[in-house]
């Protein structure tokens, strides 16, 4: 058994590139896909930026120090569109470069990863 204690945050960034107003709930589109007024819904452009440092304390003993990375750095971007208020379809990019292990054989590479995804609400 043992206690460990990682660090983590993020910084993220969005500019509605339509004008509708920035909100931490649901972007209403000032004129939604399908609303009869020629609307091309809302765009949205995203960034981030991430660490998670991992508590030295892990290694070894519930890590190998030499095969394992103790932080990894992630930046990423964006682009949400949200056809009207209940409909909205994501296209990210995010890198993640890693830090730690003897071997090289985690950090020595970075992890590209394209993300899409559709989501519905009521």
């Amino acid at each position: 058994h043992g206690r460990v204690e990682h660090q983590a945050w993020a910084l993220t960034a969005s500019w509605l590139l339509t004008g509708e107003d920035s909100t931490f709930g649901t972007v209403v589109p000032k004129r939604s896909i399908g609303s009869g007024a020629g609307g091309f819904g809302a765009w949205q452009l995203v960034a981030r930026y991430s660490v998670l440092d991992l508590d030295n304390d892990a290694f070894p003993e519930f890590a190998d120090p030499t095969e394992s990375a103790t932080r990894a750095n992630t930046w990423g971007v964006g682009l949400n569109w949200y056809l009207n208020r209940n409909i909205r379809a994501s296209l990210n990019f995010l890198q993640t470069d890693f830090e730690g292990g003897a071997s090289g054989a985690v950090t020595g590479q970075k992890e590209n990863v394209f993300l899409t995804r559709a989501q519905i609400w009521r």
